[in-house]
Order: C-alpha cells, then sequence, then structure tokens
C-alpha cells in the first residue's frame, strides 16, 4: 500500500465526525461531517466510480501502514490496490481514464472513493 498524499486538514486537532451520506441515481455522492467545535463541513464528489467504507476499529492493516497526524482527513492514493482493483474487475476498459483515489477519514470510519474529479469540499456553518 503506497502513502496517502494530504489533501486537507483541520483547524483544530481532531478529524470530523460523519453525520451522513447520500448517494442518488445520478451517480453524485455526498458526506456531511461535523466539527468537534461547531460547524459542518460538506463533500461533494460529482461522479465516481467505486465506493467502499470500513469501521475504524477494523482497518488494522491501513491504520498501522498510514501516518495520521489527527488533523489531515482528505487523503489522495496515487497507486493503489483499489485502482488495480477496478481495473482488474473492469478488464482494464477504462485503465486510461485518469482514476483518482480518494480517502475521507471520519472518526469512526474510513472511506474510499475512485473518482476522476477532486471532491468539492464547502464549510457549512
Amino acid at each position: 500500500m503506497s502513502k496517502w498524499l494530504i489533501l486537507e486538514s483541520c483547524d483544530h486537532l481532531n478529524v470530523p465526525y460523519l453525520e451522513s451520506f447520500h448517494y442518488d441515481a445520478e451517480n453524485r455522492l455526498t458526506f456531511l461531517l461535523s466539527r468537534k467545535y461547531g460547524g459542518n463541513i460538506k463533500v461533494h464528489f460529482n461522479d465516481h466510480w467505486v465506493f467502499r467504507m470500513i469501521d475504524e476499529g477494523k482497518a488494522f492493516e491501513t491504520l498501522g501502514e498510514q501516518e495520521f497526524n489527527g488533523k489531515a482527513w482528505v487523503f489522495m492514493a496515487e497507486n493503489s490496490e483499489l485502482i488495480d482493483w477496478f481495473n482488474k474487475e473492469s478488464c482494464e476498459i477504462y485503465k486510461d481514464q485518469g482514476f483518482k483515489h480518494f480517502i475521507i477519514l471520519a472518526q469512526h470510519h474510513i472511506f474510499e472513493i475512485l473518482g476522476q474529479d477532486s471532491p468539492q469540499i464547502t464549510i457549512v456553518e
């Protein structure tokens, strides 16, 4: 597993909590996260190809291989087993689509999203 690259960090020492996530028929994915010290964060993907979630208490290998500083909560992996898995499952038909593997770390959850575009992140006070 390659090391994740940090894309977003919190202004406090705690990663946000998951409030909800929503997937719709047009392949859009939206997360609503809350910050410990007030306010919410909306993370929106206009399009995605793969989505998976694991409880952080069951992600021992991932947690052991990555370096977490308590502030970073959005990451990207350039070479990943998720990309490799998707290419294998799709018989490499989409291999040249320029996928990116995004990771959202919330308190108690790790979300992985495979898409072409970076997420839109907005603060909702």
